[in-house]
């Protein structure tokens, strides 16, 4: 069994959060299933590594480089395309639309996660697209919340990294100490920090790991907060720096304004870490009754992290269980039945 997988991002090196999702699948594709072979933009295309495709999308300056690369990647795959018995496609556009030119009777296996849906529902004749896909492959939306009505599809969140299967979360805090609260994500605009940090109540500390557009001015923002010595910005972290400010955490935080379902919910949960998020987008389906939720607004935000504050320094807080949503668990409702390895296989990756 052949698998041709192809995606916007890939990680590039080790510890790289760019589409650390499809490198979990691909690896389990390569365990279980057959040889994988992955064509992914290369940095080159920083519309998909710095900030992410939405953002440089909203600019028309950006088109053309969309445009390019597209070409590219149907290049690159259609030399390849006839070696695979099978083809994976992340994120609709442009993969998904690249592999159903090529699939030509091939199982085809296309997962929308968020940002490409949001981009297609606000362009003319988007839902047509995915309608018109999910009649020619198998189509999965990591949300319901993300299907359009009258497209054929399925539901499935994704895994998680590897390397948090076998984190824990520390219990050496004082509950009387501040609520450590972390945000881990991308700093831009639809991610919703800017009202966490408006939001950030006395007795709460708040630890922003990313990097993105907006950081400068959420930076100016936490300057002209009242609790501003409560506000530390990490950067982007990885690797064991990533895993020891999850295990030290007392909860994550979830602003967004919009979003799909992010994976970074079910790393907390898979490691028993409370979650507080906003209940938009896919969101909602991924919480728990241990996990709390709100609406995405300073007010809200603001009684969600005083009630979680209070609870925790009453000692009424008790860490969540979870099960894992590590790819041994992830990766069969994704492949959904399909053909079984029979042979030792490779992944290769191909950047374009």
């Amino acid at each position: 069994m052949r698998i041709g997988v192809l995606t916007t991002s890939y990680p590039r090196e080790s510890g790289d959060p760019a589409g650390h999702f499809v490198a979990g699948f691909s690896h389990w594709l390569k365990d279980h299933v057959g040889d994988v072979e992955v064509i992914a933009a290369s940095d080159r295309w920083p519309i998909f590594y710095r900030g992410g495709a939405p953002s440089a999308l909203s600019s028309p300056i950006r088109w053309p480089q969309a445009a390019a690369f597209s070409a590219q990647l149907f290049a690159a795959a259609k030399k390849r395309a006839a070696e695979w018995d099978a083809i994976v496609s992340h994120w609709l556009v442009p993969c998904g639309v690249v592999g159903a030119s090529l699939a030509r009777g091939r199982d085809h296996l296309m997962i929308a996660h968020g940002s490409d849906v949001r981009i297609l529902s606000r362009l003319p004749g988007g839902t047509r697209l995915m309608r018109g896909l999910g009649d020619r492959g198998d189509l999965v939306f990591v949300a319901d919340a993300l299907r359009p009505a009258g497209v054929r599809s399925r539901v499935q969140r994704m895994g998680i990294p590897r390397e948090n299967e076998s984190l824990s979360v520390s219990t050496s805090r004082s509950p009387n100490s501040s609520l450590r609260v972390l945000f881990l994500g991308r700093l831009s605009h639809e991610k919703g920090l800017d009202l966490a940090i408006s939001a950030l109540p006395a007795g709460v500390e708040l630890i922003v790991a990313g990097e993105g557009p907006e950081r400068a001015a959420l930076e100016r923002r936490a300057n002209n907060s009242v609790v501003r010595a409560a506000i530390h910005f990490r950067g982007e972290i990885r690797g064991a720096e990533k895993m020891r400010e999850l295990a030290h955490a007392d909860l994550l935080i979830v602003p967004s304004r919009e979003d799909g379902a992010p994976t970074v919910i079910a790393e907390a949960q898979a490691i028993g870490l409370p979650v507080l998020a906003t209940r938009v987008g896919g969101i909602p389906e991924c919480l728990t009754a241990s996990d709390r939720s709100c609406e995405p607004n300073i007010e809200s935000l603001r009684g969600a992290l005083e009630a979680a504050r209070d609870q925790r320094q009453s000692g009424g807080e008790n860490r969540p269980t979870s099960d894992l949503l590590g790819w041994e668990t992830i990766g069969p409702k994704l492949w959904a039945g399909r053909q079984a390895r029979t042979q030792c296989a490779r992944l290769n990756v191909v950047r374009v």
